[in-house]
Parts: structure tokens; C-alpha cells; sequence
């Protein structure tokens, strides 16, 4: 898209390879072996609105394809409320009878092949909280997988993006690997424990 046609919209999202300092994997994830991460942080404002936005359409045709990228004969889609959905096709029928302000992202997908867990995407609500650069007021969806798949991951959602008319604005690096959040408490009980 040229610099006039990004003026046009404001249907935007950048790209995250890795993490962030405020960023962390599920431990599930995690232990599974799920530990790069590839974030879709996906802006939430809309000129003309006074709400922050969730762009359904724009979830509902990027998701779906960065999930065939990982790999998946079953999904599990977990709602933050109602749910949950075993396809997307599943997930499409109910935010058709959703009113669009009441349209959230899933709260967590599972992706499994052969029975075995092998991608996570979990959505980071930093909607009205504000939040780091560049998370800000956004919804992002962090897919984590066994191996670095950000090349396959931003060749997709670029193609993705280039043919329903968002904008990419920015591609970040964060650093490789981390391990999940655990309370400073948790660290020194397990330190005894183990000890």
C-alpha cells in the first residue's frame, strides 16, 4: 500500500516477533515446548467511534490462516465468556448473532495434531489500559509454536492484510525465548522446595 492509501485507513496492526518486557508465555505453553513467540497486535481505533474496536472481519480471515501455517487437525477456541468452539466456522455463526460492541476476541485457541498440543494463541487484552509501545490500546494475539515460524507467520499475514486492505505498520523484534510469569513468592517456595 502507498503512503496515500495508509492514509485512508486506519485498519492497522503491526507485527511481533519474540518478546517484550511486558510480554510472557502461558506456563502450559510453555511446558509443551511452545516457546517463540509471534504476536498480531491489532490497533483498536476507528475514526467515528468513541469505543475501542475490534476489527471481527479482519480476526476472522488473518487467524484462521496463520493457524493452517502452524499445522492443526483440532482447535479449541475459549471465549472469555460463552464457548467453547471446536472451527472457526463454529466461531464465525456466533458473532453473527453477536451485535458488533458485543464482538470479542476468543480468550484462548488451542491448536492439537495427533493429540498433541502444538500451538497456543492467546489474546492480550491492553484495551483501555494503555500499556507499552507498541501493545498500546490494542488487542493482540500471540501465537506461540515449537519453533520460530516469524518469517512463514509475516509472509502470511502480510498477503493476508494486502488483500482485505489493512495496513501493517511496523515489525518489532523482541528478545528470542522467556519463561512464564511467576510471582517472586512462587520463585523463592519452589527455590525451597527444590532445594
Amino acid at each position: 500500500m502507498t503512503t496515500a492509501e495508509q492514509q485512508v485507513t486506519d485498519r492497522t496492526l503491526c507485527l511481533v516477533s519474540g518478546y517484550h518486557a511486558a510480554s510472557f508465555p502461558p506456563a502450559d505453553a510453555f511446558e509443551s515446548g511452545l516457546r517463540h513467540r509471534f504476536a498480531v497486535v491489532l490497533d483498536t481505533y476507528r475514526r467515528g467511534r468513541a469505543d475501542m474496536y475490534f476489527d471481527t472481519g479482519l480476526f476472522l480471515y488473518l487467524v484462521p490462516k496463520l493457524c493452517q501455517v502452524i499445522g492443526y487437525d483440532c482447535v479449541a477456541i475459549r471465549m472469555f465468556e460463552g464457548g467453547p468452539f471446536h472451527s472457526f466456522d463454529d466461531l464465525v455463526r456466533q458473532y453473527a448473532n453477536l451485535e458488533e460492541l458485543e464482538q470479542e476476541p476468543p480468550a484462548r485457541i488451542d491448536l492439537h495434531r495427533s493429540g498433541q498440543l502444538v500451538g497456543v494463541v492467546e489474546t492480550e487484552l491492553w484495551t483501555m489500559v494503555g500499556g507499552p509501545s507498541p501493545y498500546h490500546d490494542s488487542y493482540t494475539l500471540s501465537f506461540y509454536t515449537d519453533r520460530d515460524r516469524s518469517p512463514e507467520l509475516r509472509r502470511v499475514s502480510e498477503t493476508a492484510c494486502s488483500e482485505v486492505g489493512a495496513v501493517i505498520t511496523g515489525y518489532h523484534k523482541g528478545q528470542e525465548s522467556k519463561e512464564p510469569y511467576r510471582r517472586w513468592w512462587r520463585k523463592l517456595l519452589s527455590w525451597f522446595v527444590h532445594k
